[in-house]
């Protein structure tokens, strides 16, 4: 489990476990998803506005429209940012869902 999966469900029961496991499922960020944005669209950001990092997304845009390409090498470097990149979006999603089941099962504080 990543480190911020296991703290979010730490009070939760087995049954609320596998209802957050299956939620957590559908929703969260894809890696292969965003592999796959970022080598068809590095240049662009199509990698950061799926993870939700719409201001650096549009700042990648910007640099690759204003430098006529030549920014895209900053694109490039994200690569070794994806997991970074996820960890972010995945963690709120993450705590949204524990948030639902608690409060669902009556529990929310």
């Amino acid at each position: 489990l990543h480190g911020y999966i296991a703290q979010a469900t730490s009070n939760l029961n087995t049954e609320e476990f596998v209802e957050f496991a299956l939620e957590f499922k559908k929703r969260k960020k894809s890696s292969k998803v965003t592999y796959v944005l970022w080598a068809l669209g590095f240049p662009f950001g199509l990698h950061r506005f799926y993870t939700g990092h719409y201001g650096t997304g549009l700042g990648l845009l910007a640099i690759t429209f204003a430098t006529f390409g030549i920014g895209a090498i900053a694109g490039l470097y994200d690569v070794v940012n994806i997991k970074r990149l996820l960890e972010e979006p995945n963690s709120k999603i993450a705590l949204e869902i524990v948030k639902e089941i608690k409060f669902i099962n009556g529990e929310w504080h």
